[in-house]
């Protein structure tokens, strides 16, 4: 089921579209500042993911909230818009739910761009700790409250110094408006640990792909010039920007979708 994936639309209906996708605890609201000087030029699709936003009720029953039923229900969405081709943008867990479109299901998708996302974890002990790791944190999740769990997920060093960012206090009260039963969910089904190992596949992407990381984000950094030299693709790193380039560094993002696409 797909119907109840929500998403809103800006921008010149005319124009090339980009479906984003979010990370975790994201919405599409995340977006807003880097889209907005972009409306002339872009028809932007902006979604929130299964289990976020006005999207929460799309956990409700017992199916897995895995990376193949989250890109499923992305693919659903992008079956029924009506542009024949899309660009698809997907930021940390909607990078991985992107990527995994692209390989699956990528016959609308003319390209694809990566912020700050890993195709998976290719070895079996690193998945194994990364599985039990994420599944402690949703059981203590369940135990204290969202607050306290979204201020301890942006304490982790990947987000360098982004509680300095201006903007960051109304992303943390868009965070605040999740559901945490549903939240819990997605960082166990969702975890790297329990998604397919990508990185063999990336040699099959035939669109033009771009990577994107932050150069003080230094596990990403390594992890986009790996996948762009193993899927012929295009890395791009930017400065003065950590894990959350989009919202550090939005500029360095705009310039790239007026770059002959």
């Amino acid at each position: 089921m797909t119907q109840r994936l929500h998403y809103w639309q800006r921008g010149d209906e005319g124009a090339p579209a980009v479906v984003l996708l979010h990370g975790f605890m994201g919405r599409g609201a995340d977006f807003e500042t880097l889209i907005a000087p972009c409306i002339e030029e872009r028809h932007f699709i902006v979604v929130d993911l299964p289990g976020h936003g006005r999207s929460v009720d799309c956990l409700s029953g017992n199916q897995p909230a895995n990376l193949g039923w989250m890109a499923a229900q992305v693919a659903g969405l992008l079956e029924r818009l009506p542009q024949q081709k899309l660009e698809l943008f997907g930021y940390s867990m909607g990078g991985r739910i992107a990527l995994y479109v692209a390989l699956e299901f990528g016959h609308k998708i003319r390209s694809l761009t990566l912020e700050s996302a890993s195709p998976g974890l290719g070895d079996k002990e690193g998945r194994r700790q990364r599985r039990a790791a994420d599944a402690r944190r949703a059981e203590r999740l369940r135990e204290q409250s969202l607050a306290d769990f979204v201020d301890d997920w942006y304490d982790l060093g990947l987000f360098g110094t982004l509680k300095e960012h201006p903007e960051f206090e109304a992303m943390r009260r868009r965070r605040l408006q999740n559901d945490g039963r549903a939240i819990a969910r997605v960082i166990e089904e969702m975890s790297p640990g329990a998604q397919p190992d990508l990185w063999p596949e990336l040699g099959r992407l035939t669109i033009p792909t771009r990577w994107i990381a932050g150069a003080e984000d230094a596990k990403y950094v390594d992890i986009c010039t790996r996948a762009a030299r193993l899927s012929g693709g295009e890395a791009q790193i930017v400065d003065h920007a950590a894990h959350t380039v989009h919202l550090e560094a939005p500029e360095a993002i705009r310039r790239r979708w007026f770059s002959g696409s």
